[in-house]
């Protein structure tokens, strides 16, 4: 069963001072049910969007961005990006996983994106 969150529009305002995100409802500034966001949780979050996820709860988004941080500190201790992604996919499924791994990677560690086989952004 492939993994499939809703992402609620986050106001890029809300961490980057000018600049909001296309699609963003500007509403949410006053009632931004993710307050704690980094910039980077934002760009994690947009990539996974983009592919197709959607985050619904703040306790959905922060398990992502755990799950991101923890490949990335795996990698960091010469797992393998194979390795990583194959002990996600047991939760969450291959292609799922793949997805994650690599929006980690981009937004958390792109000093591991060499490990990839695909140039940087």
């Amino acid at each position: 069963m492939a993994l499939r969150l809703r992402l609620l529009p986050v106001t890029a305002g809300l961490v980057l001072s000018s600049m909001t995100f296309a699609g963003c409802d500007s509403s949410l500034l006053s009632s931004n049910p993710y307050p704690d966001l980094t910039t980077a949780d934002v760009l994690y979050l947009n990539e996974l969007q983009q592919a197709g996820y959607t985050v619904n709860t703040p306790a959905s988004a922060a398990g992502l961005i755990r799950t991101a941080k923890g490949t990335c500190a795996a990698l960091d201790t010469g797992t393998a990006v194979a390795a990583a992604s194959k002990e996600l996919a047991e939760h969450i499924g291959p292609s799922d996983a793949s997805v994650v791994v690599v929006a980690a990677i981009h937004t958390y560690c792109p000093r591991h994106t060499a490990l990839l086989g695909i140039p940087p952004r």
